[in-house]
């Protein structure tokens, strides 16, 4: 099963000398990260110009931060990659260092996680990675750095430098395999419409009855209860496949801690639904914090327009109600597309892999990097940043908040006798 797999993954790492399942919290020698109430909070910020071309000349004054709409002074400046050589380096305000700002170089070392999302893959989707790889492990080449990929469902973990250990990751990712079968039945839900109806989403709940009658003419009265019953077994597999995801994750971004340079994460997936309430989503937003990672989604279904069910078969002959809604579509990736733009990341369909990805790889070498202290010292809760330029006609991509789990619970006292 996938819990062997992913225990396995992290011995594999471990025997290497990298330890998988240490969690970031304080380790020496590091840049400041992210602690409740106690360290600077360091946002990567990449900005472009309306031709998506990568604006280099900015300085810390032309920078805005607020959280929770309230502003925050930027205490802490970098401009790296082509950037640096335009923009000055400046550190925390102290008398004695204020007329030597940190040096930054030109060029950074990129370490790079690729995670390729086995159980949400059909096997399908994952055969038409072969060019995709292709592409991706030919510019990490021209990049260098370090690249762990990890495939847990077919135990695969690799860690290597690059160009040096190009062979041994390419063929690491030739042992992936989908995991996600996506069967043309009598009664076909997708993951979409299974949370809604989970949460109570009566009108769905009318639209797959609709189609399940239209397919299977005999049900009777009982279909309603047979759509609930399916929508709840359906996402507690959904919920089950993407925790197996966020464990994999963990483990890619442990590695990321121990390694050098900027930071960046590529999660290959077909995506899977947003759930507000379970708090692997927060989990993995602090974890990219931390290490200071943006993820990246790689839409492998980003051309997939239908569901199976909805094809030439039955495209035409379904009744609009029982069809599955444009917005439920949408919601299907909804909880990848919310974990790259949270954290400042890009959503890379398919289709257009070679433009999406040229932008991934700039974002590793031209990026500027502010630093601010938390405002809600020990409040706990989500709290939303905002990173404005005080300049027409660009976008800033940055992460977009991080969460608090609030003060430790004091321990209990003792009772005496």
């Amino acid at each position: 099963m996938i819990g062997r797999s992913l225990s396995l993954l992290a011995v594999m790492l471990a025997t290497t000398g990298q330890d998988p399942v240490a969690r970031p919290s304080t380790q020496p020698g590091r840049a400041p990260q992210f602690e409740a109430g106690t360290e600077l909070v360091l946002v990567d910020a990449v900005v472009t110009d309306k031709s998506d071309k990568p604006v280099l000349d900015l300085t810390r004054e032309d920078f805005r931060v607020s959280v929770d709409g309230a502003p925050r002074e930027i205490v802490s400046f970098a401009a790296f990659g082509a950037a640096a050589a335009r923009a000055r380096t400046e550190a925390p305000s102290d008398p004695a260092s204020s007329d030597r700002p940190l040096p930054v170089p030109a060029f950074v070392p990129a370490s790079t996680v690729i995670l390729i999302d086995e159980g949400h893959l059909t096997a399908m989707e994952s055969a038409r990675l072969d060019p995709f790889f292709s592409t991706i492990l030919r510019a990490l080449e021209e990049r260098r750095g370090s690249v762990l990929v990890l495939a847990p469902w077919s135990k695969v973990a690799f860690a290597g430098q690059l160009p040096g250990d190009l062979a041994g990751l390419t063929e690491a990712v030739k042992h992936r395999r989908g995991q996600r079968i996506s069967a043309i039945d009598t009664r076909p839900m997708t993951a979409a419409e299974a949370f809604l109806i989970d949460q109570g989403d009566t009108y769905n709940v009318g639209r797959v009855a609709a189609r399940f009658r239209f397919l299977n003419p005999g049900l009777g009265d009982h279909v309603t209860d047979l759509v609930r019953n399916q929508a709840t077994e359906q996402v507690a597999r959904e919920r089950a496949r993407r925790g197996d995801t966020f464990e994999a994750m963990r483990i890619g971004f442990a590695w990321l801690w121990k390694q050098p340079g900027r930071h960046t994460f590529l999660l290959i997936t077909s995506g899977f639904p947003n759930e507000p309430a379970d708090e692997g989503f927060k989990e993995m937003l602090n974890h990219s914090l931390r290490v200071n990672a943006p993820i990246h989604f790689l839409d492998v279904a980003g051309t997939t327009i239908t569901p199976a069910f909805e094809g030439i078969e039955y495209r035409y002959a379904l009744p609009s109600d029982a069809r599955v809604s444009p917005l439920d579509q949408v919601e299907a990736s909804g909880g990848s597309d919310l974990l790259a733009v949270d954290t400042g990341g890009l959503r890379v369909a398919e289709n257009n892999l070679e433009r999406g990805f040229a932008q991934i790889l700039d974002a590793t070498r031209l990026y500027y990097i502010l630093g601010f202290e938390p405002s809600g010292r020990g409040k706990r809760g989500v709290h939303k940043i905002k990173v404005d330029v005080k300049r027409k006609d660009v976008h800033v991509r940055a992460r977009r908040g991080y969460f608090d789990p609030g003060p430790a619970p004091s321990p209990t006292p003792r009772s005496s006798r």
